[in-house]
């Protein structure tokens, strides 16, 4: 039950307030890293895309595994808020309106859909994580051509991860283009 609680306070706070002005956001955190490991252990394979990924996901897991420990010894209703706040940071509502036409439904589904699904499914560490891969597969999409091999694993991941959000999503609009039927007739 807290889990959906935390979800749906994470979602409003997201869509109300936006994004909250960090010095350092988390996501700018995880490009840090990347780009840390990159500098020092690059080679554009296979592989060494997959130690960045085992690198990057263990010490994500880490943190957020710790931050969640931390919280579940708070009172239940701090514990929900704190993590509902936390949570809204991964929760990208206002990207929305300035996603084009043809991508709105893959923006729908990663700022919004996967990233509370796996919130309801493993708690903070997985919409950390699910952030953590969705943000590197970013990345690597935006210089394809420097990490043909070395992004392999983290897009072969992120198209996993997808998958059940994905569907999910889809659903959403054939019940939504249903009703929209039903109304109009």
């Amino acid at each position: 039950m807290s889990n959906i609680l935390i979800a749906f306070f994470a979602y409003f706070i997201d869509r109300f307030f936006g994004e909250f002005p960090f010095k350092l956001h988390p996501v700018e955190l995880i490009k840090e890293w990347v780009e840390f490991f990159e500098e020092k252990f690059y080679k554009d394979t296979f592989k060494r895309g997959v130690l960045l990924l085992i690198f990057m996901l263990l010490i994500v897991a880490t943190l957020s595994i710790a931050i969640e420990l931390y919280l579940i010894i708070l009172p239940n209703f701090i514990c929900i808020i704190a993590s509902a706040l936390i949570a809204s940071i991964f929760i990208t509502h206002k990207a929305l309106p300035d996603s084009k036409e043809e991508s709105y439904e893959a923006t729908l589904r990663n700022t919004i859909v996967a990233p509370i699904f796996y919130l309801l499914l493993l708690n903070l560490p997985g919409i950390i994580i699910y952030k953590t891969i969705s943000t590197m597969n970013s990345m690597f999409e935006q210089s394809q051509t420097k990490h043909k091999h070395y992004a392999k694993a983290t897009i072969f991941l992120n198209t996993f991860v997808n998958y059940i959000p994905s569907k999910i999503l889809t659903l959403f609009i054939i019940l939504r283009s249903k009703m929209n039927k039903n109304e109009n007739n």
